[in-house]
Parts: C-alpha cells; structure tokens; sequence
C-alpha cells in the first residue's frame, strides 16, 4: 500500500514551491548566474575582457613589486621612529606600540 504525504505548497517569486521549514533563501526561478553572465553583445568586447596567460603573470608580478615596495616603505618608517627614538634616550628602546 501507497503512503501519501502532504506537502503544503506556496506561491513564491511566480511560482508553486514546496513550504520548508527552515527556508533562509528563497532561489528564484531563473538562477542569478544567468543574469549576472549574460551574453556579450560583440566580439570585440568578448577580445576586450579576455587576457591571455603573460598578460596575468605580467600584472601578478606588478601587483607582487608594488605590495613589496610598500612592506619595505613601512619598515623604513618603523626604524627612523626606533633610531629616533634610541637617539633621544641614548640606548635600547623596547616599542610596546604594533606601527
């Protein structure tokens, strides 16, 4: 023998759906993917978007050089503000503060 089960329908965003319990998010019909991609309207903006593999490695290095220079910007900051420092107390100096 069949069991049937009943299942409480709603109508959500133009649609028949299933009632669960613990419904946080409610997933539209036509998925977000879809709208986000759509398709490009030309080729010449499909060539303007793509990059080929030199290119990206180029603009990781780019990208890499400039976080370096900026680590080595602040180091020398940090130790003008300790030479300073060793300068007016004549000695070591322990910093407590994270510059």
């Amino acid at each position: 023998m069949m069991q049937l089960r009943r299942i409480k329908l709603i109508f959500l965003n133009g649609q028949w759906m299933k009632e669960k319990k613990n419904r946080k998010h409610v997933k539209s019909p036509v998925s977000s993917n879809f709208k986000r991609r759509s398709p490009l309207k030309e080729e010449s903006d499909f060539k303007q978007f793509k990059r080929t593999a030199e290119e990206r490695k180029q603009g990781e290095k780019e990208v890499l050089r400039q976080h370096r220079e900026k680590q080595v910007e602040k180091t020398d900051v940090i130790r003008e503000k300790t030479n300073e420092m060793k300068s007016e107390h004549g000695g070591t100096v322990i910093r407590k503060e994270n510059d």
